[in-house]
């Protein structure tokens, strides 16, 4: 029976933000604070820096969800 992985698909740092369409500076900031995961294989190639495009999916996902929530302002219960 031939079987196919889901293998996870990694993105270099400029591939993530083409893919999010934020900036470079951005992804960075989020990998420095934690809300991103990277994955650094090889000391040796110049330490590049991959994220899953998973994790990338859902911080996007979470970081509009929490521009979403800041846009609307404090609830005045109207």
């Amino acid at each position: 029976m031939d079987q196919k992985l889901d293998l996870p698909r990694f993105l270099t740092i400029a591939e993530a933000s083409r893919l999010s369409g934020v900036g470079e500076s951005v992804i960075r900031s989020a990998i420095s604070r934690g809300d991103l995961p990277v994955f650094q294989p090889c000391q040796s190639r110049g330490g590049i820096r991959y994220l899953a495009e998973y994790d990338l999916r859902e911080w996007m996902r979470s970081s509009l969800r929490s521009r979403r929530i800041s846009a609307q302002g404090p609830n005045d219960g109207r």
